[in-house]
């Protein structure tokens, strides 16, 4: 009953006829379609009003005026991010170039650190393997591969500390290093 009211009412105003059912006698569609024609209904209503404006008078004119000082804010407005993104997109194309210059060097450097690495690896094998025959003074300590730094450390304080008793020592290890430059 209440849907032929409304298929009825529809013709003359729909929104009229969602209104004269009780909440109950409402679906979710039909709510939704009340919604929706008050929404078009308010709409336009706003629209008839701007354009029922009879043309050169006083109110038109102003309402001309305001609508190109708003056209003219916005404007100048849209300028004014189109300069924004336009620095902003030179700023990001920078930083673009940044990245990958130091992504460059990053790469270099990593490299060179592997070389360096190689290089040191080969400097503690050879240190090791030349100086296996000269203990520390006071110790029966001599160098292995993994613990040639501390062997260098401690060799280095005992003739620091003892530089007359360790002639013997230091004219040793350099015989054994002038044989490594040869």
């Amino acid at each position: 009953m209440a849907s032929k009211a409304l298929e009825t009412s529809v013709i003359i105003d729909p929104a009229t006829a969602l209104l004269n059912l009780k909440p109950a006698e409402l679906s979710h569609n039909q709510f939704r379609l009340l919604i929706q024609l008050t929404t078009a209904k308010e709409s336009v209503l706003k629209e008839r009003s701007v354009f029922d404006i009879p043309i050169f008078t006083e109110e038109f004119l102003n309402h001309s005026k305001a609508r190109e000082t708003e056209l003219r804010q916005l404007r100048k407005s849209n300028m004014e991010h189109e300069e924004r993104n336009a620095a902003l997109q030179k700023h990001v194309e920078s930083m673009r170039s940044a990245v990958q210059r130091l992504e460059a060097e990053l790469q270099q450097e990593q490299g060179r650190n592997t070389l360096l690495q190689q290089h040191l690896q080969n400097v503690r094998q050879t240190l090791s393997h030349c100086l296996q025959a000269v203990p520390i003074p006071g110790t029966t300590e001599t160098p292995t591969l993994e613990t040639i730094d501390s062997y260098m450390s401690r060799l280095q304080s005992a003739v620091l500390t003892h530089p007359k008793e360790s002639e013997a020592l230091i004219s040793g290890v350099r015989e054994v290093l002038s044989q490594l430059e040869g």
